[in-house]
């Protein structure tokens, strides 16, 4: 009895670590997503000149 509970427990720790590893991963990619954007944004306006 007190092993399959220990072993649903890892099972759940190890979803959840899983799960909360893929957020940070989402939202790296979002905010790295977002600084790309604003860095080709910058280098158009410099390549049309609008920025100068």
């Amino acid at each position: 009895m007190q092993s399959s509970v220990i072993r649903f427990h890892m099972a759940a720790w190890g979803t959840a670590v899983a799960a909360l590893r893929w957020n940070c991963y989402a939202l790296i990619a979002l905010i790295e997503g977002s600084i790309g954007n604003k860095k080709n944004e910058l280098y158009k306006m410099e390549n049309d000149g609008s920025l100068n």
